[in-house]
């Protein structure tokens, strides 16, 4: 989950939900109104690609050993 802006508030966040299923919350205050809204519509353009990698159930140790290390760019999804 990516935060963008500074409204005004709290951000009420489901800390059940969040631990459960490891997710991460970042804060990014680059940007205006405008630009988000640019970067919105690259996205719902199809201008944007995810970087998703598949290896095997077999790697599951090595890619966790890349993960630990940084040398995993995206994300990777382990196949049967």
């Amino acid at each position: 989950v990516s935060l963008v802006g500074l409204p005004p508030g709290d951000f009420p966040t489901p800390i059940f939900d969040v631990v459960l299923k490891r997710i991460t919350v970042r804060g990014s205050i680059v940007g205006t109104r405008r630009d988000l809204a640019e970067a919105i519509a690259f996205a719902a353009d199809g201008k944007v690609k995810a970087t998703v990698t598949a290896r095997p159930l077999s790697e599951v140790n090595a890619v966790l050993d890349d993960l630990r290390a940084g040398r995993i760019e995206g994300r990777v999804a382990l196949t049967p």
